[in-house]
């Protein structure tokens, strides 16, 4: 019987971005409140480089569900801060993403999609809590949606980020749109890794050429 290499996958793509070894307990199971992480907001600020990984497409009209394929590699991203908000600035889109500090359900991104079983495998929850020593309920959840029109074709692109320090970040991208008529629904897992400061001086670096 075929199975999802998702899970292994997952697990790896979170395990890079983690220590090397369990911790009893790491400084990033003290940002779950927004008080606790609006004091470290301005250490996020920075180069980023975002991945996009594979992960599944899924219509209510079909019982199929379909792979979602990893993205290329793209020019990093830049976070700053504005008053008290944290925003992603991307070469590749013209409007920028607002992060906010999400106090709802850890998983509640799954209500909804229960008919997706295979979702939860694009977050091995397990993994994060056994490296950094705490629930996952104990961390910072940031969320944030942008729509892109393409044509006569609407986008939602929801981004729901987990820090597991201050240079790295692992979570999900979901894109709700409509495809000839039907509702479609992308899940793809994502990993950011902080590559520079906002210095002028620092030489940002470009994504390998892929042709």
């Amino acid at each position: 019987m075929f199975r999802s290499p998702l899970p292994i996958l997952a697990a790896l793509a979170v395990a890079s971005l983690l220590p090397q070894t369990a911790r009893a307990y790491d400084p990033a199971c003290d940002f779950g409140t927004p008080e606790a992480f609006r004091a470290v907001a301005a250490e996020f600020t920075g180069y980023w480089r975002m991945e996009h990984l594979g992960g599944f497409v899924w219509s209510p009209t079909s019982p199929m569900i379909l792979p979602f394929g990893a993205d290329e590699p793209r020019p990093p991203v830049t976070i700053y801060q504005s008053g008290n908000a944290l925003f992603v600035s991307s070469p590749m889109n013209d409007t920028d993403l607002e992060l906010a500090f999400d106090t709802g359900p850890t998983r509640g991104f799954e209500a909804g999609f229960e008919a997706i079983p295979r979702l939860s495998e694009l977050v091995p929850w397990s993994t994060v809590e056994e490296a950094l020593g705490c629930g996952v309920d104990s961390l910072a959840r940031l969320s944030g949606r942008a729509v892109v029109v393409e044509g006569p074709a609407s986008m939602l692109f929801t981004y729901r980020l987990i820090p597991t320090g201050t240079n790295s970040m692992y979570g999900i991208m979901q894109l709700d749109a409509t495809y000839e008529g039907q509702p479609v629904h992308m899940f793809r897992s994502v990993t950011m890794t902080k590559v520079g400061p906002l210095d002028p001086s620092f030489e940002i670096p470009i994504a390998p050429d892929e042709g």
